[in-house]
This record gives structure tokens, sequence and C-alpha cells, in this order.
């Protein structure tokens, strides 16, 4: 259907500029080498821009698996920090929304002991979906998951 083909567009997309870097190292010598180059990096910040800028909390990004689809492109593009943000900063969206759904029941302890197993599982959960989705990045990005949960 149209997702599928939205999803093909964005990939094709993503990965003609992925490729695209390598033969501007070649333009460099030719007479409209800086011009394309210049346009190619134009279209490269928006697309990130673009990805960045995701709203995370609503539409089809609110669940796992659709938000995972901008990071990975990101990724694609080798643009990790970015990445990292804007998948940590969804997980804390996503650890707002579940802590604001549990409910006052029961005594003061009963609430805490849900509140503390719902931010710690959290927390580790978010750690280890972060370990496996920037396992392949060169660049070491564990400090920031060591900020975020900070």
């Amino acid at each position: 259907g149209t997702s599928v083909s939205l999803r093909e567009t964005s990939r094709t997309r993503v990965r003609k500029l992925r490729d695209a870097k390598h033969d501007i190292a070649m333009l460099d010598h030719t007479t409209h080498g800086p011009e394309i180059k210049a346009r190619i990096d134009s279209r490269l910040r928006q697309l990130t821009d673009m990805l960045t800028e995701v709203n995370i909390g609503s539409g089809m990004y609110a669940h796992g698996k659709a938000s995972k689809k901008p990071v990975k492109q990101l990724l694609l593009l080798e643009k990790v920090t970015q990445a990292t943000s804007l998948f940590l900063r969804n997980k804390s969206t996503n650890l707002k929304m579940s802590i604001r759904r549990i409910k006052m029941e029961g005594t003061m302890t009963l609430y805490i002991t849900k509140l503390s197993q719902t931010f710690f599982t959290t927390v580790a959960n978010v750690g280890t979906e972060f370990k496996a989705v920037f396992s392949n990045t060169e660049t070491g990005c564990m400090p920031s998951y060591v900020a975020w949960v900070e």
C-alpha cells in the first residue's frame, strides 16, 4: 500500500544520498564538482533536519517500531549524534507517558512500587535497546545513554 511505497521511497532517498558521498570526492576535481557537492550537502541537511524534527509524542511515532525508522535513517546518513538524541528523546517521552498511566490505587507503598518498577524496568530496557541499535557505530554512544539515565 501507500505506507510501503513511502517507506521504500524514504529508504531509497537515504541510500542514494549516502552513496553519493563516495561520488562527491571524485567530483571535487571537475568544473561543476563544488556546485554539485553544495547541492548534495544542502539536501543532506534538509533530510537530517526533517528526521530530527519528528513529533514523537503523537501519531505513528508514538509507538516503538515506527519511532525506530527515523533513527535508523539518521544512522544510515552517519548522523550518530542526531540519532542518539532522537532515540533518547523518544524514550523520555515514552517513559513519561508510562509513568502518567500509573494510577494512585491502594496504599502509597503500592503506588511507589509500581512507579519504581516502571521506571527501572524502562531504564534497563532502554539500555538494552540502545546497545543493540548503536552497536555498529564507530563512535562511543554510551555516554549519551549514561547522561540520559542521570
